[in-house]
């Protein structure tokens, strides 16, 4: 009797390891198939040429990122002519005017733009801020205040307008220059195109500027001295030919 009960107890106990070694087997297999599943899926991955983006950036063009508005008082323009410049007629002006500077993304070029994998970002480079328009408002330049004329020596006034128009805009070129406009355009520039690369891929973007080699205005910027006067470097004075 106690012999039977002996094989008895051992063959249930055989009995039940076989149900947990199946029951593991089961296990296993189940979780080598749904791991095979998974990595049969694809892997998705998004890739952004120089090209692709250099074609996404250049449509943008001449991208204005600045514009301020600038005004003058006191224009003082002084006219002396006549025999021995006996005439002396002088009229003080008002100038209001607006400057934009730029950067200009169709000179953007594959090879200005670089993807460091390491940090997962790309690395721009882009052409160096210029001034891109220059504009009077010309019904807020006029002239406020005048003096000397007689009826021996009347003042041209349109003449005296256009002389202060043209300092007008030379100065607020020249000024916004001086109080660093481009140096804004290039910073709103960065914002603008690290948000549209962004966007685009992705990624994030730094960007940098090239150095500026020299100052290139548009024909809005270098107008044409007001017909028919000169301005005589030397002697620092307009000259009526």
């Amino acid at each position: 009797m106690l012999l039977l009960l002996q094989i008895f107890s051992k063959i249930t106990t055989s009995l039940i390891m076989g149900v947990i070694l199946g029951a593991l087997m089961m296990v296993v297999v189940g979780s080598l198939f749904v791991l095979s599943r998974f990595s049969a899926a694809p892997p998705i991955a998004n890739v952004f040429s120089n090209q692709t983006i250099v074609q996404s950036i250049r449509p943008l063009g001449q991208l204005t990122s600045i514009r301020v508005q600038m005004a003058k008082a006191d224009i003082l323009v002084n006219l002396r002519y006549g025999a021995v410049n006996v005439c002396n007629v002088w009229a003080n002006h008002v100038a209001q005017g607006t400057v934009e500077a730029g950067i200009d993304l169709s000179r953007i070029r594959p090879e200005d733009i670089l993807f460091d994998s390491e940090d997962d970002l790309y690395r721009v480079m882009l052409p160096s801020a210029q001034i891109t328009s220059c504009s009077l408002d010309p019904v807020a330049t006029q002239q406020y205040t005048s003096g000397g004329m007689t009826p021996l020596c009347p003042a041209n006034t349109d003449e005296m307008r256009r002389l202060a128009s043209y300092n007008a805009l030379i100065e607020f070129r020249d000024d916004a220059i001086e109080n660093g406009i481009l140096e804004q355009a290039e910073m709103q520039a960065s914002i603008v195109l690290s948000h549209f690369i962004r966007a685009l891929t992705g990624r994030e973007a730094e960007i940098a500027f090239k150095p500026r080699e020299g100052l290139v205005f548009p024909q809005s910027c270098m107008p044409e001295p007001p017909s028919p006067w000169i301005f005589n470097e030397q002697e620092n004075r307009w000259i009526r030919r």
